[in-house]
């Protein structure tokens, strides 16, 4: 399996707290990992994965009453 990987996204989301709706109020953390599982003459023909995304209240979000969260995810492809 290929290292997981984060990638950082500033002000990515809009969100909604208790004190109303955010604009850019949430920066996302994803993180992904791919597992190649079939190859043909040195193509890679079929693969699975992983991820995450965590969404992480900013300053704008955080005043707002914006709420952390996150949501896991599965890959599967295969070329044509």
């Amino acid at each position: 399996m290929s290292p997981r990987r984060a990638e950082y996204f500033r002000g990515f989301a809009d969100c909604k707290g208790k004190a109303g709706s955010v604009a850019k109020g949430y920066d996302v953390k994803g993180t992904s990992a791919i597992r190649l599982k079939t190859s043909v003459n040195g193509r890679v023909t079929r693969f699975t994965g992983a991820g995450q995304d965590s969404y992480i209240p900013n300053a704008a979000g955080g005043k707002a009453g914006c709420a952390p969260g996150s949501y896991q995810y599965a890959m599967t492809g295969v070329s044509q």
